[in-house]
């Protein structure tokens, strides 16, 4: 077989490096008709017949030159029709005529000739979970054919069930209404007229108590009451030094304010891991959201090339106008003070040691698209096809592919739209204590998600449940630091180290060299100095277009590691983070919390059975708000039984161990609690810390209303009705009162007297210094409503800003 160089060109276009260098920028993979294939600006020549040489090349100019296909235009995000040679170009109008391409000089491409006959190609295309000689199978991260068999996680047992109703919620209403119904049919056997002398059969002495009990006590409690009339002096005199003494404990009191400790017990799961989190990886920085809705909820249509795209009313264009406008004062309070965003700001692609400026602030919003340009959201022009090329088609490609450089924000960064759009939950990390040595292979495998890692490795079960989102809550593959050093280490354009000293060098800076590859027999993860010596150099370079896998931006804050003296990481604690599902109720945030730790204990499993000595666990930000959701019924239980069994045992004892009394009390105080409970669902009030407490207190106001009526029954004489006529005579007027007389005071008569003699106001605090600018924000947001809850996501835009470190709590 021999070679020769057959070479063209078009009046000294280069149209096939120009085809080359469209696809590298492009990052599409283009066949030629001539068979070679173009991916990476790198061309693979094929073998070529050479009697279909010419008939070759003209097809291939004519691809080139006139037939138009689909391409992707990074500068606007939007996908046209165009030739090579327009790709080529860069610009719309600009292209080669026909006239152009008359004479035909050889430049530039390669051809392998060949003798034998014409043959149909026929290489033999293996699935991706298989591997061609000399190199592996792809991982289940990037083939799903090479993930383990296993069955999907199937949500939470119900538990016991009726039907579609709860068993517990059946089973009281049964109880419930089995007692309502039996009073109904003892009502009816013995009341009415003609049976309205007849009582129940008397139960026998025993459930009556003990008189000579209920005397005994009468007698003490008289003597005590005798004793303190009259010894008032003594007693008031005593009674002071005791509260006096207990009141001097006031001065070490320590008043709560911050949720966590009002929220999350010191010993809880949820509170250790997010103090050790906080000592590992410093706080998590604080999230300021801001929801803003359009009071105009109409749809529209966008034509574009690709059929009628509909959007919602968040992207009106007037409406984003004014929000453009909220999110530039935002940005720009404090700046006249010196105190800007700026100070405070989440700001990752600083360089190090550099002051970070406003614009490195991460402002995850849809204007990060435009690079926060009023002149280039406002930009318009017209496709190929005709159609008007506006803002829609930005976004709408910028959310398709957040990582295309042109869409990055002015923080340097991507703007992710389930972030700028309220399409994600809150972020999750998955926390690998210390206890892996990282440059040992075999504890690489239990970790890495690539090539040769374990099937059931730490990334690899992670990215297995994101494939389940509404099950799991994970909406996405967690990020592995370990996966991105060893990719970076591979690539020469990112690992770089000055020459003259050998520290580390920037993969942006051009002249310094590239790191030597030191790999070991695998050839493909690096040797033990190399994974020490280099680590320092990943987690220390910014990413950029020549050099995605650089660490510092989204790794710098994943890592606890120890320096040695010649320069040397020892990685202590990691973390691989992801991102929960959308939570907007308690149910979802709790649920979101115990998937988190299903998964959790799941790769802890593995690790025990690989022996691998190390602990991991989830931590949100949220999760010690709402671990109590996950034990509320178990403590409500425990909290109110407790509760009823200490008002039973002392009932029991003050009535004389009357027992029937005693039941009676508790039979009431335990329907006044579920009554409450049916309200807590009626009135949409959810059972949580404070609606237990409330509960357990219900219980103790509930004896109030019951063990005096009981206890002046047990004691009046006569028949039944006429017992319990004298007990409600007193108590009933009393209680009664208090309630009428309490609400009267409350809501009438404190109101008026307020008009008259209330407390003077506090003076008003002095109203800022107003600027043009400020004026002019004022009349904006008056077009604007902003609402404090979020809604739909093709309903909102949503900016995040900060790093402060602090907690919200759940309302």
């Amino acid at each position: 077989m021999g070679q020769s160089t057959k070479n063209f060109t078009v009046h000294g276009t280069h149209l096939r490096e120009a085809y080359v260098h469209a696809a590298h920028r492009t990052g599409l993979e283009l066949v030629l008709h001539t068979g070679e294939r173009i991916s990476g600006g790198r061309v693979q020549p094929v073998a070529v017949a050479q009697p279909r040489l010419r008939r070759l090349v003209r097809q291939y100019l004519d691809l080139v030159l006139f037939r138009k296909g689909f391409v992707y235009n990074t500068t606007t995000s939007t996908t046209i029709a165009a030739t090579a040679a327009h790709v080529h170009c860069y610009a719309a109008g600009c292209w080669l005529v026909p006239s152009l391409v008359a004479h035909l000089v050889d430049l530039g491409i390669n051809y392998l000739y060949e003798e034998d006959p014409e043959q149909r190609f026929n290489q033999e295309v293996k699935h991706c979970n298989e591997a061609y000689d000399g190199s592996y199978a792809c991982s289940c991260v990037d083939c799903d054919e090479s993930c383990p068999t296993s069955e999907p996680p199937q949500p939470k047992d119900p538990g016991f069930m009726v039907g579609d109703l709860n068993g517990v919620t059946f089973t009281v209403a049964v109880v419930v209404g089995g007692i309502g119904l039996a009073c109904i049919v003892l009502a009816l056997l013995f009341g009415g007229k003609e049976g309205s002398k007849q009582q129940l059969p008397d139960l026998p002495s025993f459930f009556g108590g003990f008189p000579s009990v209920n005397r005994a006590l009468g007698r003490t409690f008289t003597r005590w009451g005798t004793f303190c009339a009259r010894n008032p002096v003594l007693i008031l005199a005593i009674c002071s030094w005791i509260v006096g003494g207990l009141a001097f404990g006031i001065q070490y009191l320590i008043i709560t304010t911050d949720p966590v400790e009002l929220w999350a017990a010191p010993d809880s799961r949820a509170r250790q891991e997010k103090d050790y989190f906080d000592s590992r990886f410093s706080p998590f920085y604080r999230t300021e959201q801001i929801f803003i809705k359009p009071t105009r909820q109409e749809f529209f249509i966008h034509p574009t090339a690709e059929g009628n795209q509909t959007f919602g009313p968040a992207y009106d264009r007037e409406f984003l106008l004014e929000v453009f406008k909220l999110q530039t004062t935002i940005e720009q309070l404090g700046q006249a003070e010196g105190r800007g965003l700026e100070q405070i700001c989440f700001a990752p692609m600083t360089q190090v040691g550099a002051q970070t400026v406003l614009s490195e602030c991460t402002v995850q919003s849809v204007f990060g698209y435009f690079k926060n340009s009023l002149a280039e959201f406002n930009r318009t022009g017209t496709d190929l096809n005709g159609f008007v090329v506006n803002y829609l088609d930005k976004i709408n490609g910028c959310t398709r592919n957040a990582y295309l450089p042109s869409c990055f924000g002015t923080y340097g960064g991507p703007i992710e739209p389930g972030v700028a759009l309220f399409w994600m939950g809150p972020p999750v990390y998955f926390v690998v204590k210390a206890g892996l040595n990282y440059t040992d292979v075999q504890h690489q495998n239990l970790v890495c998600g690539g090539i040769l890692c374990n099937d059931d490795s730490i990334s690899t079960k992670l990215y297995q449940a994101s494939l389940y989102p509404e099950t799991t809550h994970i909406a996405r593959p967690a990020s592995s630091w370990l996966d991105d050093y060893i990719d970076w280490l591979a690539i020469q354009s990112c690992c770089k180290y000055n020459p003259t000293d050998g520290s580390f060098c920037a993969s942006n800076i051009v002249f310094c060299p590239a790191c030597p590859e030191e790999y070991d027999e695998t050839g493909i993860r690096p040797t033990v100095p190399q994974f020490e010596r280099y680590l320092e150099f990943f987690l220390s370079d910014l990413p950029d277009e020549n050099c995605a896998k650089a660490g510092r931006a989204a790794y710098s804050r994943a890592l606890n590691y120890l320096l040695d003296r010649d320069g040397r990481l020892n990685v202590q604690d990691s973390y691989f983070s992801t991102y929960h599902t959308t939570a907007v109720t308690s149910r979802q945030f709790y649920t979101a919390l115990e998937q988190a730790r299903l998964i959790a204990a799941d790769i802890q499993q593995m690790l025990d059975e690989r022996q691998a000595g190390v602990e991991i666990f989830p931590y949100s930000v949220f999760y010690v708000f709402y671990e109590q959701y996950l034990t509320i019924w178990s403590d409500a239980l425990q909290s109110l039984g407790l509760s009823l069994a200490a008002v039973f045992v002392v009932t029991f004892l003050v009535t004389g161990l009357d027992l029937l009394s005693a039941l009676v009390v508790i039979l009431l105080v335990f329907l006044i609690v579920l009554n409450m409970m049916g309200l807590m669902w009626l009135w949409n009030i959810t059972l949580n810390a404070i609606s237990l407490v409330n509960l357990v207190m219900s219980v103790g106001i509930g004896v109030e209303f019951i063990s005096h009526i009981v206890r002046t029954y047990r004691l009046a004489h006569g028949t039944r009705l006429e017992r319990s006529a004298a007990a409600m005579i007193f108590y009933f007027r009393m209680y009664l009162c208090i309630v009428l007389v309490g609400a009267a005071h409350g809501l009438i008569l404190l109101p008026v007297f307020l008009t008259y003699i209330g407390p003077p106001s506090p003076p008003p605090p002095p109203p800022p210094a107003e600027t043009p600018r400020t004026a002019h924000t004022k009349q904006e947001e008056a077009k604007l409503d902003l609402s404090n809850t979020p809604s739909a996501a093709n309903e909102t835009e949503t900016h995040a800003i900060g790093n402060e470190p602090a907690q919200h709590a759940p309302e």
